[in-house]
């Protein structure tokens, strides 16, 4: 992008420029957010969180999985959520419960929550508890109004993915 707006003030002029560079900025944007860069976090030797990428089948430990999704939730990444769930709790040894972290989404919009309803019961329908951790506020009360946090328990979230891993392994023993 830097090259780009930088040939474009030897070229164009500087009115020009700018103009591009808010294009190309905005191009940028867009495609960081069709194309998400979600993970699957794995416990460090030392005990720190490790982004591992997501994988058919991929477990944080045995039986646990802690998914992020890497940004903001709305139409045109939702398909990806519902296919790294998919690749997630449809493959690889038992699962009992799935930790998806929020931190990085700031906004939900409807037709994703529409996607979040059918994730939700894609994974109850197997038999894996779900939970959320990292839930920003405004996105919770976005949660509450399209119903989902209904469609979760009611020990569903979590202000960390740390806590919610400690209630995994509290439900284990």
């Amino acid at each position: 992008m830097a090259l780009l707006t930088a040939a474009a003030v030897v070229v164009l002029g500087v009115e020009y420029r700018i103009v591009l560079a808010i294009i190309a900025s905005i191009v940028d944007h867009l495609r960081h957010s069709y194309s998400p860069l979600n993970c699957v976090l794995m416990k460090s030797p030392g005990g720190h969180w490790q982004p591992a990428p997501v994988a058919r089948g991929a477990r944080t430990e045995e039986g646990l999985v802690v998914y992020r999704f890497g940004t903001s939730l709305y139409y045109a990444n939702a398909s990806r959520l519902v296919a790294d769930v998919a690749a997630l709790v449809g493959h690889g040894g038992s699962l009992r419960w799935m930790i998806i972290d929020c931190a990085a989404i700031g906004d939900v919009d409807y037709t994703a929550s529409e996607v979040l309803v059918k994730v939700v019961e894609h994974v109850h329908q197997h038999h894996v508890h779900l939970v959320l951790s990292s839930v920003l506020g405004p996105v919770r009360e976005q949660l509450d109004r399209y119903g989902i946090s209904k469609a979760l328990s009611q020990d569903a979230y979590f202000d960390t993915p740390g806590e919610a891993f400690e209630a995994f392994h509290s439900t284990v023993r």
